[in-house]
């Protein structure tokens, strides 16, 4: 259900971003509570220079989510993902990373044609 895209300062490649992606879901599962099999997550090199903070080459984070988890979960999972990126930092393209969140009802996120429940914790166990 949670949409995160990677905005990489790289120039287009035939990279395979399988590793990152399963990554980036299976963290995303753990820290938010939720089975990794509906984290879609979404690679867009950009080209060198084209994703910049400060100047600088940054990997940009757009995560998708639905609301209702607590902010603590929120951090956890962004300090994961900062990890992920400092960790890859020669594939991904820089060592920087910002991250955005935006969060919505399960209502606002359609699968298949059907709209999604909202978040409960007992998604991962239930």
């Amino acid at each position: 259900m949670p949409y995160i895209q990677f905005d990489l300062p790289r120039d287009p490649s035939e990279g395979d971003f399988r590793a990152l992606a399963d990554r980036a879901a299976s963290l995303y599962a753990e820290v938010m509570q939720t089975t990794p099999s509906g984290v879609t997550v979404a690679v867009r090199e950009l080209g060198a220079h084209r994703v910049l903070r400060d100047g600088r080459p940054a990997v940009a984070i757009r995560c998708d989510i639905r609301s209702g988890r607590p902010d603590a979960q929120r951090e956890a999972f962004a300090v994961a993902l900062t990890d992920l990126v400092t960790s890859r930092a020669e594939e991904l393209g820089a060592t920087q990373s910002v991250i955005y969140f935006n969060e919505g009802p399960g209502r606002l996120i359609f699968e298949d044609g059907n709209a999604n429940p909202d978040w409960s914790p007992t998604e991962a166990t239930g």
